[in-house]
C-alpha cells in the first residue's frame, strides 16, 4: 500500500468513496501510480521514484 494526497482541484474515488483535495489515503501501488501520472494525487512522503509522468 502507498499513501497519497489528493491534489488541489482534483478528487479521487477509491473503494466507492470520493476523496477531496488534501485528503490522504492508503491505496494499492498501481492505483497510486496511475493517479500520480494523471496529476490527481501526490506521494505524501515526497518520493517520486518509480513514477513516470506523461
Amino acid at each position: 500500500m502507498t499513501t497519497i494526497r489528493v491534489a488541489a482541484f482534483s478528487y479521487v474515488i477509491y473503494d466507492g468513496q470520493q476523496y477531496n483535495p488534501g485528503s490522504e489515503l492508503d491505496v494499492p501501488e498501481q492505483f497510486a501510480l496511475a493517479h500520480m501520472r494523471m496529476g490527481n494525487a501526490l506521494p505524501v512522503d515526497g518520493d517520486w521514484r518509480g513514477v513516470t509522468l506523461g
